[in-house]
């Protein structure tokens, strides 16, 4: 058996897999003539910092919604959108999603004469999975040229945007290739999973969204995405995931993080204890970054 990694962690410095998202993003920014960015998330959101890093490079000012209560201290990724974003706003909202304080942050901006790009549903969806059908595109080519043996299986840490893209490009070039994603969170205790109890009939509506998108029959109907590793839920590292983080960091060297990565990387290792993986399989771990949060 061989495990590889592939090091999204690498993809630019300090950045992860949004990267692959924000530059769908960034060219709709470039042809919608908007003049800032409005995005919203929680207070350990890789997306977040990541895009206020990649405005900040190509001039483009990125106005950041962190719903939670500032800390006291700021540290890792709270401390560097700080430095990065044009502004950093602390919002508390009990709403299922964020949706509804970045509108309304965006026409305070409108009323001032700007015009903001709202990182929002579904467009932010589609970028998504756009961005990780590309990936899969790139194993395919890596394993073409020799870079990489004919993978079995691949693991990763998604929420459900960078797995379907996964999903649906594996199933769109007919690979049998088998993918399992783990979340950073319990399924249940997030806003979509209160309004989409069933996890798999969401993933199903979001394929059909995408279909209708982009005005082809995608065929994914079966899904290996759990929160099995999501330990005390979401930012609440457990001792398997820091036991992962040890592993990875003592036998090669890649840091993991407690928030996402190391979940994942549990889930896997568990998977391989319970003799789930033959002999001669061949394994890809995508390391989606997130490092910051430490």
């Amino acid at each position: 058996m061989h495990i590889y990694a592939k090091r999204d962690d690498r993809l630019r410095n300090l950045f992860g897999n949004k990267i692959r998202y924000i530059e769908y993003l960034f060219g709709l920014y470039k042809i919608g003539g908007y003049d800032s960015i409005v995005h919203a998330g929680g207070l350990t959101s890789n997306y977040l910092l990541q895009i206020a890093m990649a405005g900040a490079s190509c001039q483009i000012p990125v106005h950041i919604l962190i719903n939670g209560k500032r800390p006291p201290v700021l540290s890792g990724n709270n401390l560097l959108e700080e430095i990065f974003a044009r502004s950093v706003n602390y919002v508390e909202t009990e709403e299922n999603t964020n949706s509804g304080i970045k509108k309304e942050y965006a026409e305070s901006l409108r009323k001032k004469g700007g015009n903001p790009l709202v990182i929002d549903y579904p467009i932010s969806n589609y970028y998504a999975h756009i961005g990780y059908m590309k990936a899969y595109e790139e194993i395919r080519e890596q394993i073409s040229q020799g870079d990489l043996p004919l993978i079995d299986h691949i693991y990763l840490c998604s929420g459900f945007h960078s797995y379907l893209g996964l999903r649906m490009a594996a199933d769109l070039m007919n690979d049998p290739i088998k993918i399992t994603a783990f979340r950073a969170s319990w399924w249940k205790e997030t806003g979509l999973g209160n309004m989409y109890p069933d996890l798999n009939e969401f993933l199903l509506e979001k394929v059909r969204e995408f279909s209708d998108f982009c005005g082809m029959k995608i065929p994914s109907r079966e899904f290996d995405l759990n929160d099995s590793f999501a330990g005390k839920g979401y930012a609440k590292p457990d001792e398997r995931s820091v036991r992962s983080l040890r592993l990875l960091a003592e036998t090669e060297g890649i840091l993991l993080d407690p928030v996402y990565t190391a979940k994942a990387f549990s889930g896997m290792i568990d998977t391989l204890e319970k003799g789930q993986h033959a002999a001669g399989d061949s394994i890809l771990f995508i390391h989606t970054g997130g490092i910051l949060n430490i």
